[in-house]
């Protein structure tokens, strides 16, 4: 995704401000949950928007296999302590960059005619 915006949040200041160990995130990694900018590329499994549309990332990402992240409700996983990340920008790259690499979170479109996509970001490990 090509960013065009990145919020910069309290919780990125915490992230920041945090003391050696005391997240679950291993730096290095680029900050930036907030994030919005339009579909650069697709990779060759990727379904949803297409190249160029515009699109607002939802942050919090999940294991994909629990029942609550199959249920949509990725940012109450059963195995976000485990994970080591939770989500863009919280322990993996964010949108404070060019581009960001979106594996598959729930995009949002801006076009009237979009709807909510969620993909099951997490055939990663953590």
């Amino acid at each position: 995704m090509r960013v065009e915006a990145a919020g910069l949040c309290h919780s990125d200041i915490h992230v920041v401000d945090a003391s050696p160990g005391a997240l679950p995130y291993k730096p290095p990694f680029t900050l930036g949950h907030e994030v919005a900018g339009h579909v650069a590329a697709l990779g060759p499994d990727a379904d949803g928007p297409t190249v160029g549309e515009r699109v607002a990332l939802y942050g919090p990402w999940g294991c994909g296999a629990c029942a609550r992240c199959a249920a949509g409700r990725d940012n109450y996983c059963d195995r976000r302590d485990s994970l080591g990340w939770h989500g863009v920008g919280l322990g993996l790259d964010g949108g404070m960059a060019e581009y960001v690499l979106v594996p598959s979170p729930a995009i949002w479109c801006r076009s009237a005619t979009c709807r909510l996509i969620r993909l099951h970001p997490c055939r990663m490990q953590a």
